[in-house]
Parts: structure tokens; sequence; C-alpha cells
């Protein structure tokens, strides 16, 4: 059924699709950055009660990581160490560091958030290398350092309890040196209280999103995500709808910033691109709507849906994560001077988004009661339900159709005269999209 439906599609569509990469994992053989203990290759001597580093750390490091996804390479090997009380039984990160000379060492966390997120870090350090939780040295909550000896290696263990799994981002100095976080600082916090009004948010933290979507001339990757993670947490704060999307794009943000450090994504300088661009277009539109002006027609209809309570949540989602493949990703692909040859590496990033679908359905039931999970398998891996849905639904909501001709967009709208060819079929795959999403709606499917 599965083949069907993919032949259909791309023959409706008329296009042709890009060789895709199959992705390599943090500890993988095709990952450059991978480690084994004591720098051994061989896996005869590795330990389940052994830490699995998932890159190697240098003076300068910034990394960024999430113990809530296995993706990112955690692992589930420490419970307890003796430097700490407590227990620290959900999943954890680690990293080597080999001192290249003797040095102050310090790791800290960027911009940490420990009323929403308690992770600590550890060091551990072992005299025949080993990385095992009894030879933790240190422990810090929000930073820590130590004296590192030349050509010693350390392990770097971020770790917390069961209910305390996800994001950060980790920074290794030495010798006193401080790194720039200037850009991390130009992103507003969190507001300790968040104010709301019958799930809506309300007085001084609506204006703190509005200050969120203000991007500055010196954005990073990270600092994007960090608006994304705050603009989400403060919706999710009050059950308010309009945080349905940024709710699954964290997620998928976090995913393409971790291909870029493993080297996934083999063009840095695109994947930079491509996460800059992609997500201004989703903080415009957020600050059209958040102060009253009219966005792009197809985020307009979200923030419609999404403010409407006879409409399916589930619908609303669907409609944002379309206006954002239809209309903002081939423009986006335009801007950063996308050409053929970063074809594989597009498809790659495609594939990246499928692989996080597990983990924003998990949210999207936490925060909004909403169950995305059958017509999300289906318009992601093709997995529909026999007859549920019906062929229109099948056919027309098909996400590798629909990042197929977003490329295919993305060339039209690069020659002189294909431009109105171009939004035109952009705006009608929008709306009957849309209309198929409003079907389900309306009959109670979705």
């Amino acid at each position: 059924m599965r083949s069907i439906i993919f032949i259909i599609a791309l023959a409706l569509c008329g296009c042709e699709f890009g060789t895709s990469t199959v992705p390599s994992y943090p500890g993988s053989s095709s990952n450059s950055d991978s480690w084994s203990p004591a720098g051994d290759s061989s896996s005869d001597t590795e330990r389940p009660d052994q830490c699995a580093p998932v890159s190697t750390l240098s003076c300068g490091s910034r990394v960024f990581g999430d113990t809530s996804n296995f993706n990112f390479g955690t692992t589930d090997v420490f419970d307890s160490y003796p430097v700490a009380v407590g227990n620290y039984g959900g999943h954890e990160l680690a990293y080597a560091f080999t001192a290249q000379s003797s040095t102050a060492a310090e790791l800290r966390f960027v911009d940490p958030l420990p009323g929403y997120l308690n992770l600590d870090i550890f060091v551990i350090a072992a005299d025949d290398n080993s990385c095992s939780a009894d030879s933790a040295i240190a422990r810090g909550f929000n930073d820590l350092s130590f004296e590192a000896i030349e050509g010693r290696t350390y392990y770097v263990i971020v770790d917390g309890s069961e209910d305390n799994e996800g994001v950060f981002e980790l920074e290794l100095s030495c010798d006193g040196e401080e790194l720039e976080d200037d850009v991390l600082d130009l992103v507003p916090e969190v507001p300790e209280q968040i104010v709301c009004n019958q799930e809506r948010v309300a007085g001084s933290s609506y204006e703190r999103l509005l200050e969120l979507t203000e991007l500055s001339s010196e954005e990073t990757i990270y600092s994007t995500f960090e608006r994304i993670d705050r603009i989400a947490t403060i919706f999710e704060s009050c059950g308010d709808t309009w945080g349905l999307f940024p709710t699954t794009y964290r997620h998928i943000t976090a995913r393409i910033i971790r291909a870029i450090e493993t080297e996934e994504i083999q063009d840095s300088e695109w994947g930079h691109a491509i996460v800059l661009d992609f997500a201004s277009r989703y903080f415009l539109a957020l600050q059209q709507a958040l102060s009253g002006d009219t966005p792009s027609y197809a985020w307009e209809q979200y923030y419609y849906l999404a403010s409407a309570p006879d409409v399916s949540r589930t619908r609303a989602v669907l409609v944002a994560m379309i206006a954002h493949l239809t209309l903002d990703l081939p423009h986006a692909l335009v801007a950063i001077d996308t050409t053929e040859e970063d074809e594989d590496d597009y498809y790659v990033l495609g594939e990246l988004m499928i692989e996080i679908v597990d983990d924003f359905l998990f949210e999207l039931r936490e925060h909004y009661d909403t169950d995305a999970e059958d017509i999300l398998n289906g318009f992601f891996f093709g997995d529909w339900i026999d007859g549920a849905y019906g062929e229109d639904t099948t056919i027309t909501l098909n996400y590798q159709t629909i990042r197929a001709k977003a490329w295919n967009s993305r060339w039209l709208l690069q020659q002189p005269w294909g431009g109105w060819a171009a939004n035109s079929e952009i705006y009608s795959a929008f709306w009957a999209i849309d209309g198929i999403l409003a079907t389900l709606d309306a009959a109670g499917t979705i």
C-alpha cells in the first residue's frame, strides 16, 4: 500500500527525487567525532557500566544536546555518582576531553533554565581513561571548574533525574578565557511568572513573545533554537494553541542543529543558513499575528484555526506545518542561494524531520491534549489506516511529495520567468491540503 501511494504521488508531482543520504549517528563508524574508551576503536573492551561519548571537546567548544532524544546519542548507564546526593535516573550525554596542556578548565551551561529543566554537569577521570560513574571527580549545577592535566582524558557527563531530560547548550573554556555569549544574551528570557488569561498568553508575557520575534543581525543556529524553545514554553504554560507549531518546531530545529554538528549535513554553511532563514519566516509570521498585522495567507489561516474553539487542534498544527513546508521552505531555499549541489543535504534534512515525530507527538499530547499520531504517521511515513482518511488524503497529504515540490518550486522561483508559476502552484497546493483537512475535521476524523 505504501509503495502504491508513493508511486502515485511521484507521478502526480512530476518530480524527481534526489538520492537520500543515510544519516550517521554519534558513535557510528562514519562519524569522525565518535569516541571509544581509552581511544580504542575495538568494541571488545566495552562494558555495560561505561559511558559512550558522542564527540570530543576542546578548549573553546560549544555543544548542543538533548538528553530526552536518543538521536543525540544518549545512554542510560549512570543513576548515581559518589560526588552527588540524589538519583540521576534520566538519560545522560557524554563527551570526551583530552587536555593538550595543563589548564584550569571551566564547563558551563549557556543560559540555563533550572526552574524549567534541572540538569547537572559531571567530570569523570580515571587512571586507565575508563569512563565509570565511580570515577567522578566533580559535579556542578550550572557550571564547574577543575584542573586538567596535560595528556589526560576526562569525560564530561550531562545528567538529571527521570523528570529532568531535555535540551541544553554546554561550553568549555580554559585558563579563564571568556567565550563570546553576547548573541545568546540577546534572546529574552522566559518570564518567571507567565501571565495567562483564559488559556491565552496575556500582559507582559505577551510583550515578551513579541520581543522574542525581534531578530538581531547576529543570530546563530543556537540563538534561533533558544527563541523557538522560549516561545513554545510561554505558549505551553498557558495552554495557548498558538503554540502548537513551536512545540513541534523546537524538536525539528534541535535535530537539524545536531546534524550540522555531526556533519550529517555535509555543507555546514548551507545548514546554518537554512536554519536561520527558514526560522526567520516563522518569527515574522508570529510577530505580525501578535501585532495585529496580516501575515501571509498560509500563516493567517493557521492563526485563525488555532484561535477557533470548534477547530481540531490536529488540523491547526498540520496547517502550520504545511504553511512552513509549502510556502516558507522554497522561498528560504531561494534566499540562501541554494543550488543543485545542495540537493543531498536538502533530502537529508527532510529525513531528519521524520526521525523526531514521536518526540513532538508526545509534547502535543502533554501540553495540548492533542492526539495527532494516526494522521502524522500517515503524513510522514505513509502508514495510513485503511479507509479511514480516503484516497484524496493519502495522495495529497504526503510529506515526501510536498518536500519534493518545495525543491522544484525553489528552482522555478530562481528562473526569471518562473516566479508566477511557482507561486501559483504553492498557493494551489496549500489550499488543496487545507480543504482536505477541513473535510476530515468536519467529519470528526481528526
